[in-house]
């Protein structure tokens, strides 16, 4: 193993294990050599092909070439080719791997005409496409083939409009049932890449919120950040930073005097640490990089932005740091999926940076978090007050989401369907054949629509659920999630009440999460 792990050595980029279990397999990281490594160095890691799951090569030189043997590469499931030179030539050679999922093209020179010959294969789900040549209009074309694929694209629409807020309380904002909650000993907050809100309190207590209820974690934090893989990690009150392993905090060894931390969306995590240094964890260890700043936020493509001593935004990119200016700030959040930023202000007000400018937003808080949830992305808050004293009633749950404001800045969710014709049921995509490890890994257990995990949930228990047609009228006309029109064929009975959902990934969501179901069943049922 070794000798695999040490293969891509002498081009400075990493073999690592994707997580504590190495049979889920090993990741190819280039983000410290990105601007080096090219077709060379990528054939050099043929020997780890077979045990290679990820890949991530955005930013460095490689091309079409390199490619020409990614036959090689049988097992890979994710690779990130973002602004690099790679066409659609070589993106075809990487869409005819057998378990490909996910597929990222940003930044390339692929286009319509591309996109037009690509035939995915049965394990694609998700291909991006950011800031190619390619239409909203080509997207919708290759989507009318292809109805089971994610394809996020060059489309623009605007952030969520924030809710107004009750009175003179602190709260946060729930995305699901689209209520605020009063929060008033919360400092911090954070969401994963699962709609998962972790939220630290004022005595640096660390909670996680399952529904509407704080689930208490076993540590005192100062900070917590989280990325779109799932990853979870901490700064201690002692200064150590600690990870979550499945139900367990783990050290991350070799760094003390923390104070941040925030987590990249490939699961890379990133602190400040005796006083205003930067480093971030390199698989077995800590690596120290120019810059320095009492706060941090991670953002797409290995983009990082911090607070300067001056206490305005400076941002990361490529290596190079460049200054954005405003008002000085105290906290802030990048999105996980485009370069933009929100700044909080000593006085709570909020601020968003985005294409070279800010703009204000409606609200205040204490601190921001970005995360995703299915294929929306979302933002929390913590530590809300209202930008007026004029009393308002506490908020019922919304039955349909407050109309969009005027957009400022894209936070691209994935192309939507056609209008004009009925969107098919997917078709569900076959779990692919196990990965040749020296141990077999656990049996899969059937689901309706395959996990990207490796170790699927069990499916709930039927004596809860049904998928059967009941004949009680259905809760609701909107998906308790996205707030879009329901599916009837997605509909599922849990203890006599139906819901239904707007697709196949909400419905798998709520049949994965048993212990939030009452929650959201509740913020549908008008009866109660």
């Amino acid at each position: 193993m070794s000798t695999i792990l040490n293969s891509i050595a002498p081009s400075g980029a990493r073999i690592i294990p994707i997580s504590s279990n190495p049979r889920e397999g090993l990741t190819l990281l280039t983000i410290s050599k990105a601007a080096s490594f090219d077709d060379a160095n990528f054939s050099q890691a043929t020997p780890a092909g077979p045990f290679l799951v990820e890949a991530e090569l955005a930013r460095t030189q490689i091309t079409d070439k390199g490619l020409s043997d990614i036959n090689h590469f049988s097992n890979l499931r994710r690779i990130d080719l973002s602004w690099t030179k790679v066409s659609g030539t070589g993106a075809t050679k990487a869409l005819a791997l057998p378990h490909l999922e996910v597929l990222l093209l940003t930044g390339t020179s692929v286009d319509d005409d591309w996109l037009r010959t690509v035939k995915p294969g049965k394990s694609l789900r998700t291909l991006g496409l950011f800031q190619t040549k390619v239409t909203e209009q080509g997207i919708a074309a290759f989507l009318k083939e292809h109805p089971q694929l994610n394809v996020y694209g060059p489309i623009h629409i605007a952030p969520p409009p924030s809710p107004p807020l009750p009175p003179q309380i602190a709260s946060w904002w729930d995305h699901v049932t689209k209520r605020w909650f009063p929060s008033p000993d919360d400092v911090s907050v954070s969401t994963d890449g699962n709609g998962r809100t972790w939220i630290v309190k004022k005595d640096h207590h660390l909670v996680r919120l399952e529904g509407t209820t704080e689930k208490e974690q076993p540590l005192m934090v100062l900070d917590i950040g989280c990325g779109l893989n799932g990853t979870v990690a901490a700064v201690k009150t002692d200064g150590s930073v600690q990870q979550l392993d499945g139900t367990n905090w783990k050290v991350l060894p070799g760094l003390a005097n923390a104070t941040r931390v925030d987590v990249d969306p490939k699961g890379i995590v990133w602190v400040i640490h005796d006083g205003k240094q930067i480093s971030f964890y390199a698989g077995n260890k800590w690596e120290k990089i120019d810059g320095s700043g009492p706060e941090i936020t991670c953002g797409p493509d290995g983009v990082i932005a911090v607070i300067g001593d001056d206490n305005q935004l400076f941002i990361r990119k490529n290596g190079a740091w460049a200054a954005a200016g405003g008002a000085p700030l105290q906290r802030i959040s990048m999105s996980r999926t485009v370069e933009s930023v929100i700044g909080v202000a000593p006085d709570g007000t909020l601020s968003l940076y985005s294409n070279g400018t800010w703009n204000k937003l409606p609200g205040n808080a204490a601190d921001v978090g970005f995360g995703k949830n299915g294929p929306e992305e979302i933002l929390s808050l913590v530590g809300a007050v209202p930008e007026s004293p004029t009393p308002t009633p506490t908020p019922t749950v919304a039955t349909t989401p407050p109309p969009p404001k005027p957009a400022v800045i894209p936070l691209p969710p994935p192309v939507a369907k056609p209008s004009s014709a009925p969107k098919p049921t997917p078709t569900p995509i076959p779990t692919p054949a196990p990965k040749p490890f020296s141990t077999p890994p656990p049996p899969v257990v059937a689901k309706p629509v395959p996990s990207t995990t490796t170790i699927p949930k069990p499916p709930p228990s039927a004596t809860h659920q049904s998928t059967a047609t009941p004949s009680k009228v259905t809760l609701n006309t909107l998906c308790p999630y996205s707030g879009k029109p329901v599916v009837e064929s997605t509909a599922v009975e849990v203890n006599g009440k139906r819901i239904a959902f707007c697709c196949e990934d909400c419905r798998k969501k709520f049949l994965d999460h048993p212990e939030s179901q009452a929650a959201v069943i509740s913020s549908v049922d008008h009866s109660k």
